[in-house]
């Protein structure tokens, strides 16, 4: 069946449209992470949680900027309960930097044993100069209820 020269401009047009809408879309995807902002390399971020400022927060960002390492949350996670007693040690896996985004663990651990755990959820802000987040914050030797949601802001030192 043969479309006459009308149908074929339609359908020309349509496909133009779709074309360009493809190109539109696709130069939003890549404006995006352009403007995604990514944290100074090699740079220590240091901070406290809004609501306790006894509670610090360090971290670094590798040399090349893909990774949040050595994240602490100090002296303790913070909590609801009572969390005293010996100052546990703490360690955490280095966190890739996604879109200017991180998500980093913090365990804590007395005589080898995992007593509390804190969880930062963070995002990059003012040109990779400072941090906003929140602390997801378990406490395991104590009533579930200690741990709860903390957040937190950082700048860089």
């Amino acid at each position: 069946m043969k479309l006459h020269t009308r149908s074929r401009t339609v359908v020309y047009m349509l496909r133009d449209a779709m074309r360009l809408g493809g190109i539109v879309a696709t130069m939003l995807v890549f404006a995006h992470a352009a403007l995604a902002v990514t944290p100074v390399p090699d740079a220590k971020y240091v901070g406290h949680v809004r609501s306790d400022s006894s509670t610090s927060i360090t971290f670094g960002v590798s040399k090349d900027g893909r990774f949040v390492i050595d994240a602490r949350v100090s002296p303790v996670p913070p909590n609801t309960c009572d969390f005293r007693g010996t100052t546990p040690s703490q360690s955490s896996p280095k966190a890739r930097i996604r879109n200017g985004r991180f998500v980093a663990a913090v365990i804590y651990r007395v005589s080898g044993k995992v007593v509390a755990t804190a969880k930062l959820t963070a995002t990059f802000t003012k040109r990779g100069t400072g941090v906003t987040g929140l602390i997801d914050s378990t406490v395991l030797i104590s009533p579930s209820s200690c741990g709860g949601y903390y957040t937190f802001s950082a700048t860089k030192s």
